[in-house]
């Protein structure tokens, strides 16, 4: 007969609620049901009284597991154990003598980062090797000594990382002592620790197509960053100091001279922001910039060897790192202001000065647009002329000059420009009363017209028009005394001369003059008032007569 037993905590002095045990006829159990006071529950079966086989479930999922299922031998030693775990992975244990010797895990919901891991165990069940296969097909072998790490190799079979070898050596605590890693594009590095703590490390380029052969690093005992040196291939070489961890100095020289610069100086603030970099050019010149919290407030540019064509090139910028002005001095004694907005765009350059008078200008003074496009430009020169030029978004649109001093021939200049900027029409207007009027088809000029207002000239008005490549086509001058010229002209040569003495102040009516070619006159016929006419031929045939010039003689530019 059977005997049925049941526990029950009712006190709450133990981690269990109830226990249930059957007993056989022979007084050995047979079973056992346990309910834990975290809901689990367990049930055992034995033989002989001997435990041999148990089960555990969590139905109020308050463990990381699911169930749990045991076998025993027949002394009662555990001999294997399956656990499946919340997450989906599911373990199989092997044990020897009740002593672990190994264990297989796998994640068949692909909650891990990797599928399988396998583990052995020596004959004290300290952990001995495990062997671990990652999703991304990896795997990772690590070797142990009484239960520590001492060893691993980790490769990339499927080639998913930037490395393809790493191997690690441990110390006689198992932390870590060295490493090596191989990278896919030939790049080694070797690291150094010091109980698992950082010390060293030093990368070579190998066979990749790095800039720098070489990258050697130091690291405080707390392992932050120390110091770290850089071998470039075209002989550059790089230093640079941290304080914990964080960058605060650098230098770099140019040992080949394979660069426009010597060396390059940087220090950062606390917080590894750069706050001053200076630059020394292989020229001489030297420059220095000053930073604010990393950002760029003010640049000094110095031509210390005199390469250059000015002495000092000053540049400001506000809290953004914009710039904002920029002060030039050139050898010459010239100086130059530039301002700018908002953005960096360009807003005028003020006051650049010829102070030395080596230009033929005193000042220039030039604004731009919101796009930083020219938009005017105000030009004092050294004679006291007075130049004014607007833009259109940077297409010059007009100019305007005033000799304000009197010492040219012109009193004022004004052109206008078309829309893509070239000459459209000129107006100058001279000391002596002159006008002269310029017309332009896209900067050819097409016409002129010369009037002489203030009567200092033996003519009136002279009228010329210009074929397309700006070749004067044909001439019309109105003299004083009532006598008219017209002149045609070929391809800018002049062909034909007609004069007529409309106010009868000569003794002749008319006058043509014919040209060849090459613009030397050929042949002229005097019509006179009493009816007469006469021509004269300046190359006749069988004559050896020198061609007489005369393509000049009525050139008359006002």
């Amino acid at each position: 007969m059977t005997e049925v037993i049941t526990r029950i905590d009712e006190d709450d002095r133990f981690n269990w609620e109830e226990i249930t045990s059957i007993f056989g006829e022979d007084g050995l159990i047979q079973s056992r049901d346990i309910l834990f006071d975290d809901g689990t529950t367990r049930s055992e079966g034995y033989e002989n009284g001997i435990l041999a086989e148990s089960y555990g479930n969590d139905p109020s999922d308050v463990r990381n597991w699911a169930e749990i299922w045991s076998v025993f031998d027949d002394t009662g030693t555990l001999e294997q154990r399956q656990t499946l775990f919340d997450d989906g992975s599911f373990r199989y244990d092997i044990f020897r003598d009740g002593t672990q010797a190994r264990s297989f895990v796998e994640d068949r919901r692909d909650s891990k980062e990797w599928r399988t891991q396998d583990t052995y165990y020596d004959r004290d069940g300290n952990i001995e090797d495990r062997l671990t296969i990652y999703d991304n097909g990896s795997v990772l072998d690590q070797d142990f000594r009484d239960g520590i790490l001492r060893s691993s190799t980790f490769e990339d079979v499927r080639d998913r990382k930037p490395w393809e070898f790493i191997g690690s050596d441990y110390d006689d605590a198992g932390k870590l002592a060295y490493r090596v890693t191989v990278y896919d594009d030939g790049r080694e590095m070797e690291a150094y620790f010091d109980a698992g703590v950082i010390r060293e490390s030093r990368m070579i380029s190998g066979n990749s197509d790095t800039p720098w052969r070489e990258i050697q690093t130091l690291y405080d005992q707390a392992g932050q960053i120390e110091y770290r040196s850089k071998d470039f291939f075209d002989g550059r070489l790089l230093e640079e100091s941290f304080e914990a961890g964080v960058i605060r100095q650098s230098f770099q020289i140019d040992l080949d001279d394979v660069k426009a610069w010597d060396t390059i100086e940087m220090a950062h603030d606390p917080a590894g922001r750069l706050d001053l970099k200076r630059v020394t050019y292989d020229d001489g010149r030297l420059l220095q910039e000053d930073y604010d919290r990393g950002v760029l407030r003010g640049s000094r540019l110095e031509d210390l060897e005199d390469t250059r064509a000015w002495t000092a090139i000053e540049t400001r910028y506000n809290a953004t790192g914009q710039i904002t002005s920029r002060f030039t001095v050139f050898d010459d004694g010239r100086e130059v202001e530039q301002t700018f907005e908002p953005g960096g765009s360009l807003a005028r350059v003020d006051l650049e000065r010829d102070l030395d008078n080596t230009e033929t200008w005193r000042v220039i003074e030039t604004k731009y647009n919101d796009a930083g496009q020219l938009d005017a430009r105000f030009t004092l020169f050294d004679n006291g002329v007075e130049r004014e030029e607007n833009f259109d978004a940077g297409i010059l649109e007009r100019v305007f000059e005033v000799d304000a001093r009197n010492r040219e021939d012109w009193e004022r200049i004004e052109t206008t420009y078309n829309e893509s900027g070239r000459l459209d029409y000129r107006i100058t207007e001279y000391d002596d009363g002159r006008l002269f009027l310029q017309d332009y088809d896209q900067g050819v000029l097409r016409a002129t017209e010369r009037v002489d207002r203030g009567e200092t000239q033996v003519w009136d008005r002279i009228e010329t028009t210009h074929d397309e490549a700006g070749r004067i086509a044909s001439r019309l001058t109105e003299f004083d005394d009532g006598r008219f010229r017209e002149e045609i002209f070929d391809f800018g040569t002049r062909r034909l001369t007609i004069e007529e003495d409309r106010s009868d102040v000569e003794d002749w009516a008319e006058i043509q003059t014919f040209y060849d070619d090459r613009g030397v006159i050929d042949l002229r016929i005097t019509t006179y008032d009493d009816g007469r006419t006469e021509e004269e031929d300046f190359n006749p045939p069988d004559t050896a007569v020198e061609p007489l010039v005369m393509a000049d003689q009525f050139d008359f530019l006002g």
